[in-house]
């Protein structure tokens, strides 16, 4: 029951976010990890720190229930660069998947 109430209030706090700064959020929760298919700021946007608040708030989340969450950077939804993407990924602790049983190419194991 406490974890669906901090789960909840958590996923309220991303779709708040969302809707605040108008970006585009696509957060999965698997069951045993995130999968983190799109996060999209605007364009006149960019550069202000959203993106960076948005990422603090999925690795707290991430964290606090014990799940990595995995990605791959992509330019389709905007991003100037995958060298871009995996640069601001690896500042919160984003690392090359070598565990191949899974399809993203990054992976951030949580902090237990």
């Amino acid at each position: 029951m406490l974890y669906e109430a901090f789960r909840d209030t958590c996923i309220s706090v991303l779709h708040d976010l969302e809707d605040r700064y108008g970006i585009a959020l696509d957060l999965w929760d698997r069951g045993d990890y995130l999968e983190l298919d799109r996060i999209v700021v605007p364009a006149d946007k960019r550069d202000t720190g959203i993106g960076s608040q948005v990422m603090q708030h999925i690795v707290d989340y991430a964290d606090k229930t014990g799940k990595d969450i995995r990605l791959t950077p992509d330019t389709s939804f905007g991003g100037t660069s995958v060298a871009r993407l995996t640069r601001f990924y690896k500042g919160f602790g984003f690392q090359k998947n070598r565990d191949y049983k899974h399809r993203a190419s990054m992976v951030r194991y949580a902090d237990k």
